[in-house]
């Protein structure tokens, strides 16, 4: 039998870091109306940005393995999805300044 892989914590490991962190996010999605889907947001960007969101959100990763982020392209702008267990929504929320709600 294989083992299956145990979720990762919710848990951020940046320590004095993250207030850094969460300003390159707020920056990122500063203007973007937040859409709520299950587990957490999305958010429809410019295309332009796509590199720097894909930078925060491996940098996110980085210390907060439990988020699942989805970039999806749509012509001139692209979709940032933002997941997270329920026990990680209110980290979701400290970063992106908006509190998710599960569907």
């Amino acid at each position: 039998m294989i083992d299956q892989p145990s979720s990762p914590a919710v848990a951020c490991s940046l320590g004095a870091g993250m207030q850094g962190q969460v300003d390159r996010w707020r920056s990122l999605l500063e203007g973007a109306e937040p859409e709520v889907v299950d587990g957490g947001l999305q958010y429809l960007l410019p295309i332009a940005v796509i590199e720097s969101a894909a930078r925060v959100a491996a940098d996110e990763q980085a210390c907060c393995p439990f988020f699942a982020f989805d970039l999806a392209l749509r012509g001139e702008m692209f979709v940032l999805a933002m997941r997270t267990p329920p026990e990680g929504a209110s980290m979701l929320a400290e970063i992106t300044g908006q509190l998710p709600h599960t569907r």
